[in-house]
């Protein structure tokens, strides 16, 4: 046995030993068929009638509930002749080869369906069938005896017989190999596995046969049979030293006295009967805290840094009616349970903190005060005229200006003004050359013919008159849009009065309050110009902005 079969004989039983001291493992043995593909088969699949008889020894360890570590040693027989080829040219040469197999291999498998073996919690419970792949690698030892056969041969044919003759190759091969199978669990300790496999040992001469065969081809093998293993000894999956018979946690490793069971806070209690297993707690509390001493563990206490008591579980009660604090929307004053813990010092049906008149019984309506007695939807207590019905924005007084001002205090009760002219409203004068603007932007604003479509061109000129109308905000902004007397004069006032409002839109998206702006479409009324002409008919075909003070009327009648 060369250097590279021990070299693999000694890491295998090296691997298992730590292995199989380490984790689950089973034993068992195996039974089944070889066949030989090679220069003496010329189909791609092996003949059934050259099968021959192989036996092994068999182990495995668990490493997930998917994956194994398999050690496998293979013993029987390879045979192949030409006499079973359907090619004539093969029957004439004639040639024969057995040999002695002996493998020993190490690999992994896998499992689809393992994880179906295992409960929830770690535990074997079911038996399963279940499919798997394997890939493994090793030595095969093959020491052929090929017959040559007696058919007359050519020189050059006999001279590579020759060779493959007095070829000094080695019988022991690495090899490496894969397939699938069926592992199907007959109890608890008790496997049956259906395998099929196909290995390479990368040399061609493992029927002796190379150069009077195909040397560009290497020869393979393949094994098909029955594994039966059993469990050995008691199985300690997550080697904690806990047998899982035993092993509260078999999957997860554990001190013996916690039964196998992991305690990540370190407070004496396993992980799976911990209430509370990242935070060291007490047994009586079943592996919970107590921060605050009140004797409720931390997960029952709705107060567990306040000290209180089990009937408002775990919370303190300050004002002593009975309300745990975090409830108690009056925590430092006693109340009553209707009222979230809050008293009601006039007895009205609403808590202190909801009534607006604690001392004055009142109705709910009017937030625990005395009714409206003039209707103007203001309290008597809140309202400055409480027997004359008047305005939210006046204190219940009476406004009729709607500015806000009490008509007592408006010097202006008519008319809409500002605070700080008493009521009255304030003006401001025009400059000249915000004049010159309004009187350009006749020409200026201009729109795609036929449509009320703005054209660009017309957008700085309305910018401009954004800011006129920022500058004066006494003024009002009436719009009117005119065309020339071509076409009908219903559509000519529809056109004129979509102008007009685009450019109303144009300059509310600029930040102008809309209630500022109106506008009015006169079609071919009011021209400018004459519209028997041309350029008469550009002039009527305008858009015209007028500022107007409160009070002032428009031009247009």
């Amino acid at each position: 046995m060369n250097r590279y079969f021990t070299f693999v004989i000694y890491f295998t039983v090296f691997t298992f030993s730590l292995s199989l001291a380490q984790k689950k493992w089973e034993g068992g043995i195996s039974v089944g068929l070889a066949n030989y593909l090679g220069d003496l088969v010329d189909s791609p699949t092996p003949r059934p009638e050259e099968s021959q008889l192989t036996y092994g020894l068999y182990l495995r360890h668990r490493l997930t509930p998917h994956t194994g570590l398999r050690l496998q040693y293979l013993r029987g027989n390879l045979a192949s002749h030409d006499a079973n080829s359907a090619d004539p040219a093969m029957q004439t040469r004639n040639f024969t080869f057995t040999a002695t197999l002996s493998e020993l291999s190490i690999g992994l498998d896998y499992e689809l369906r393992g994880h179906l073996r295992f409960s929830k919690d770690g535990r074997i419970t079911r038996n399963i069938w279940t499919p798997y792949f394997f890939a493994q690698g090793g030595m095969a030892s093959v020491d052929p005896q090929t017959g040559w056969g007696s058919g007359d041969f050519s020189p050059e044919f006999k001279a590579r017989i020759r060779a493959d003759k007095e070829a000094d190759y080695n019988v022991h091969h690495p090899q490496v190999g894969m397939g699938l199978g069926l592992r199907i669990d007959m109890d608890k300790r008790t496997t049956l596995n259906l395998e099929a496999g196909l290995r390479t040992a990368f040399t061609d001469y493992l029927d002796g046969i190379s150069q009077a065969g195909n040397p560009q081809q290497p020869d393979w093998y393949s094994f098909t049979g029955l594994q039966l293993s059993m469990d050995i000894g008691p199985p300690d999956f997550d080697s904690d030293g806990v047998p899982d018979r035993l092993d509260e946690c078999p999957q997860t490793r554990g001190p013996a006295q916690l039964n196998g069971c992991p305690d990540r806070d370190d407070d004496g209690i396993a992980n799976i009967h911990d209430r509370c297993p990242n935070v060291a707690g007490r047994p009586e509390f079943a592996g919970c805290p107590d921060t605050d001493g009140d004797g409720l563990a931390d997960p029952d206490d709705h107060c567990p840094e306040q000290a209180g008591t089990r009937m408002l579980f775990g919370c303190p009660d300050t004002d002593g009616d009975g309300i745990a604090d975090p409830d108690d929307r009056c925590p430092m004053r006693a109340g009553t349970h209707q009222l979230a813990g809050c008293p009601d010092t006039d007895s009205d049906g609403l808590a202190d903190v909801d009534d607006r008149c604690p001392e004055v019984a009142g109705i709910p309506e009017w937030q625990g005060c005395p009714p409206d007695t003039d209707g103007d939807g203001f309290a008597d207590s809140d309202d400055q005229c409480p027997e004359v019905a008047g305005a939210e924005t006046a204190q219940g007084c009476p406004d009729a200006d709607g500015d806000g001002i009490a008509d007592a205090d408006d010097h202006c009760p008519e008319m809409a003004g500002s605070r700080s002219n008493m009521g009255c409203p304030t003006t401001s004068t025009l400059q000249q050359q915000e004049v010159q603007v309004l009187t350009m932007a006749i020409k200026a604003v201009r729109f795609q013919r036929g449509s009320a479509q703005l054209l660009p061109s017309s957008f700085a000129i309305l910018d401009q008159i954004a800011e006129i109308l920022k500058r004066n905000p006494d003024y009002l902004l009436i719009i009117h849009g005119f065309t020339d007397n071509t076409g009908g004069a219903q559509f000519n006032r529809k056109l004129s009065e979509a102008r007009a409002q685009n450019c109303a839109l144009y300059l509310t998206k600029k930040g102008i309050d809309p209630s500022r702006i109106s506008w009015r479409g006169w079609g071919a009324k009011y021209p400018i110009a004459d519209n028997d002409t041309k350029q008469g008919r550009q002039f009527n075909r305008r858009v015209e902005f007028e500022l107007l003070l409160p009070g002032q009327h428009s031009k247009y009648p």
